[in-house]
């Protein structure tokens, strides 16, 4: 597979995981009645738990059995699971580091949460109060 190809195939299925993501999870978030006073994000989080599912699948076939090449996994991963959730690829990273964490010692996984929830919380905290800036003039 030359390298154009690969660039190619993953902006292809990045659109397409794109594009399910927003269909998907707009069509599931149908489902929430309008009259509630909090309308639960039914659709990110089954766009989240599916896109993991599937991420786990492939990536564990991938990863610790050879049965999907590299390149495809590059394409399917990241590509058009990526686009999909990157909550997906968290997770797959996270049990990574827990697989191979020596025997007991979990602190490489429970970090990697508690920075990507903690630090990326904080980001949208502080992006939102850039942004605050720009109406706020």
């Amino acid at each position: 597979m030359t390298k154009v190809f690969l660039i190619l195939s993953i902006a292809l299925f990045g659109a397409m995981g794109a594009l399910a993501r927003v269909y998907l999870g707009g069509f599931v978030q149908g489902f929430m009645p309008e009259e509630t006073s909090v309308k639960f994000p039914l659709g990110t989080l089954t766009v989240n738990v599916l896109g993991c599912l599937i991420f786990g699948c492939l990536g564990y076939l991938g990863h610790h059995h050879g049965l999907i090449p590299q390149e495809w996994r590059t394409i399917l991963l990241s590509g058009l699971l990526g686009s999909f959730t990157t909550f997906s690829t968290f997770g797959f990273e996270t049990v990574l580091l827990y697989e191979n964490a020596p025997h007991g010692k979990i602190y490489f996984a429970a970090a990697n949460i508690l920075l990507n929830v903690t630090l990326g919380i904080a980001a949208i905290l502080t992006g939102m109060q850039i942004g605050r800036l720009f109406v706020s003039n």
